[in-house]
Parts: structure tokens; sequence; C-alpha cells
């Protein structure tokens, strides 16, 4: 595909398809699409606290954007309409809901002890694995070939896709108080080496650049295929 940049000058949009293994053929198919827009940046190779506040306020920025969207997902679940359903049932003498016990079962700790909670949609007992075909939009391409920097989008993505994904470790986390909207947060994984397909396409955002907006803020459009991996339950993350 040929994409017009000014009048006499041509640059070509790039696809980049990463294939980990071959995905499954049985289980019941589950797709969506997440829409990021904002900063995205690459992830760092320096050392230090201050490196690692930034990535971590990057990373908490885009999992923010994405968590009332994997939310809204969750609670149309089918068996969120179903009575006796895992969904519908209460957890512990204290009778807590779903979501809330299964954030307490998905729980980083910050460097201060602050705890952050996280609900993960993709887990290692309710699906067989996902692909990942990212539609990436930027302003900042270059004006010449070759279009894509690869190192520069390869730590791009890192930090995309650790934001998909429940932060694991202290340092990946802001040491700070959860926000109490996003307590637990709703992301797409708990851990990324659930994915086995990655496409990536980038193009150039021609869209007017409006009023507190980076010349190097992007909107991505991720479209999630994933496969139940219990189709008579169709999501079961606690077994």
């Amino acid at each position: 595909m040929l994409c017009p940049r000014q009048p006499g000058e041509w640059l070509n949009c790039e696809t980049q398809v990463w294939h980990y293994r071959d995905s499954p053929t049985d289980g019941v198919p589950m797709e969506f699409r997440l829409f990021y827009q904002g900063p995205l940046p690459a992830e760092t190779s320096r050392r230090g606290d201050a490196a690692s506040i930034r990535m971590a306020t990057a990373k908490r920025r885009i999992r923010s954007a994405l968590h009332p969207q994997i939310k809204d997902f969750c609670m149309s679940l089918p068996l969120n309409h179903i009575g006796g359903s895992i969904l519908n049932a209460r957890y512990t003498e204290d009778r807590l809901p779903f979501w809330e016990y299964y954030g307490n079962q998905n729980k980083t700790v910050s460097k201060s002890n602050h705890i952050h909670r996280f609900a993960p949609l993709i887990t290692e007992s309710s699906y067989y694995g996902c692909s990942l075909d990212v539609l990436f939009l930027k302003r900042d391409m270059p004006r010449r070939v070759p279009l894509i920097h690869q190192g520069d989008l390869d730590n791009r993505m890192k930090v995309l896709f650790d934001a998909l994904k429940m932060p694991r470790e202290t340092l990946e986390i802001e040491d700070a108080p959860q926000d109490v909207d996003e307590s637990p947060c709703f992301c797409l994984l708990k851990d990324d080496r659930y994915i086995d397909h990655i496409a990536i396409t980038t193009d150039r955002l021609m869209t007017p650049l409006k009023d507190k907006e980076a010349i190097n803020d992007v909107i991505i459009i991720i479209r999630v295929a994933a496969r139940v991996a219990d189709p008579d339950l169709q999501f079961q993350p606690l077994r």
C-alpha cells in the first residue's frame, strides 16, 4: 500500500508479523478491539529509579485507558447473566462478589507496600492464547525510506505489550495508591506469553494536531482474537 506524504513524495506503509507458535484451532473463538490514543514512548535501556518511574507511569497511563474497555467486555460475558455461575457467586466469609475476589488473587505490591489489584481476562486456565493485530498510526514518520526504524518500533511495542498484561514486579508499578476506580484494574493478559501471534501495521496519522496533543502521540487499534479453553463455561479463571 502506498501512502501520500506530500505532492510528489510517497511512503510505503509497512506490516510486520511475528509468529511465536501456531495457534490451536479448537475452542470457541472470541474477538474484540481495543483503542488507545496518547503517548507511546520507547522502552528505555537506562537503569535507575527515574527511568523506572517514567516507564511505570507510561504503562499505567495505557493500562488506565484500556481498563474501562476490558471491564465493559468482561461485564458483557454470558456468565454474568446465568444464575449460579462463577460470576454471580459470592466468595470467602466476607461474601465478596467475583471481581473483588478475583482482584484479591492478582495483586502486586509497590515499593512502599501499596497494593495494586488486577483482573486479567486471558489467563493460563481460561484461554489457549490470543493473537494481536495492531494498527499503529503515528505522525512522527520519517520523510524518507526506510519507513520503520526497527529498534524504535520494537521498543515502543514492548511498552504497549507490557501495558496489556498484569504487572508482576514491584518496579513495574507506580509507588502510589491505586486509583479506587481502577481497583481491580481490568487488563488483557495475566502474562504476555499467552500471545502467540502478532501483526503490526504502521501508517501515517493524518488528523490535525489538537490542543494538548503532542506530535508524537499515537492512535492504536488492537484486534484481539482468542480461543476459549472451556466452551461450556466460556470463562473460568479460578481453576
